[in-house]
């Protein structure tokens, strides 16, 4: 008959199993989360690079790119953002870059659950990156775009592609109602319109939209 000290012992070996497994996939996952969301970055940089060999434009560059802070993320947003990682994805068409803030975010073709979930995304139906117009980019609330609830009018905007860095200056900053379209509108002036749900922290839907509007400057 088996004692009930080896029943306890076993249950106690049993319990250390599970947590060192437990323990193991935490750290496989975060590493693996962080390699992945640099590889993404550095697949559009070695882009870049290739291409300003065959080109008379010099690449834009800059010093390092990191996995995304996620410390202010909603649980939700951190958890679809890692599950995003294992699905193959195109390279970014373009970086965003608001240093006031922190902002740091892979820009993707179109606004779709998967893309949100991995980056920002390009409106389709504005100008792209790369033209003149009003380029529209949205991202989630709770995610890489939180950080807009700190921004300031005056504040810089960088927008790399291959061969080509877009600087722009933050001139407006307002909330309306998801009916308001009017803000991806043509202007007379080359900008970026950034787009998020708003209020930040509202539980559900959120109810309205947050709007960060950004004229290109000359160097």
């Amino acid at each position: 008959m088996v004692s009930t000290r080896a029943i306890w012992r076993a249950a106690e070996i049993g319990s250390w199993a599970v947590g060192v497994t437990l323990l193991i996939w935490f750290f496989q996952a975060t590493l693996g989360q962080r390699w992945l969301a640099e590889r993404d970055t550095q697949a559009f940089l070695q882009a870049t690079q290739a291409n300003a060999k065959s080109s008379d434009k010099p690449a834009a560059t800059f010093e390092s790119v990191e996995a995304p802070d996620q410390t202010d993320w909603s649980a939700i947003r951190r958890n679809e953002y890692l599950a995003s990682l294992s699905t193959p994805f195109p390279p970014p068409i373009a970086i965003l870059r608001i240093p006031s803030v922190g902002i740091e975010v892979p820009v993707y073709r179109g606004t779709n659950d998967a893309v949100l979930n991995r980056g920002a995304g390009w409106i389709e139906g504005t100008a792209k990156v790369d033209a003149m117009g009003n380029i529209g980019i949205a991202a989630h609330r709770d995610s890489y775009f939180r950080a807009l609830k700190d921004i300031k009018s005056g504040a810089a905007l960088e927008l790399q592609m291959p061969n080509e860095l877009r600087k722009f200056r933050v001139e407006s900053i307002q909330i309306v109602t998801p009916d308001v379209v009017s803000v991806l509108e043509e202007s007379e002036r080359d900008s970026v319109t950034l787009v998020t749900c708003y209020p930040f922290y509202f539980v559900g839907h959120a109810p309205k939209r947050f709007i960060v509007r950004a004229d290109e400057v000359s160097e």
